[in-house]
């Protein structure tokens, strides 16, 4: 049962940056003990749960704490290995044999369990919330590690497209040929002049042409 109390010989290293309290830190960690410490993580809707979960916590967490804090990669690494190594080690364990913890999901980069999370909830915005816009992990990574996420707007309107393709064996080919599609588009069309309509039919033809 995960609780929300630090190990009382806990020390907090010095990480640069502007300091902030301890009580900061714990008003965090309760924040997301109470969002997800029951999430067991034991299947994908339960991994999904948790990402999601964590993801509108750190959100919010930041839009209260100030956005250029979460732009500081030193913060990820100190969340995952020293404010909430519990959940972090909860959502990504032990691998199995002779596996080990898997370093770059608690250390800083796009792959930390908390900064993945947070990115897709800033970027994904209220379609992360949608339960029946669920997508692939592959699908997730595609977005947001391309340069369709600087577009917010623009990776919404394509998680919402490629939600409504069948579940079926042609998907993800679909999806990573189409997501390639939609960026040589970027290169020739002001996607910042479309209609929310206009922006919605391009994204459909681009991956429909790749179905």
């Amino acid at each position: 049962m995960l609780t929300s109390n630090f190990h009382p010989k806990l020390d907090w290293p010095a990480t640069g940056g502007a300091p902030v309290s301890e009580s900061h830190m714990v008003d965090l960690r309760h924040a997301m003990i109470d969002e997800v410490g029951d999430q067991t993580c034991a299947d994908h809707r339960a991994r999904r749960e948790f990402d999601v979960g964590a993801g509108l916590v750190l959100l919010r967490w930041f839009e209260a704490d100030g956005p250029a804090n979460a732009a500081d990669y030193d913060v990820w690494p100190f969340l995952s290995l020293i404010v909430m190594p519990d959940l972090a080690v909860n959502r990504f364990p032990l691998s199995g044999g002779e596996g080990g913890l898997q370093s770059e999901r608690f250390l800083a980069g796009r792959r930390n369990v908390f900064y993945r999370a947070y990115l897709r909830a800033l970027v994904l915005g209220d379609v992360i919330r949608d339960p029946d816009m669920e997508l692939y992990e592959d699908e997730l990574v595609g977005l947001i590690d391309r340069n369709l996420s600087m577009d917010h707007r623009l990776t919404r309107a394509i998680a919402r497209e490629i939600a409504n393709i069948p579940k079926d064996g042609n998907r993800r080919t679909r999806v990573r040929n189409g997501l390639k599609a939609i960026q040589y588009e970027m290169r020739v069309t002001d996607i910042n002049s479309l209609s929310e309509r206009a922006l919605q039919e391009i994204i459909r033809g681009s991956l429909n042409r790749c179905g």
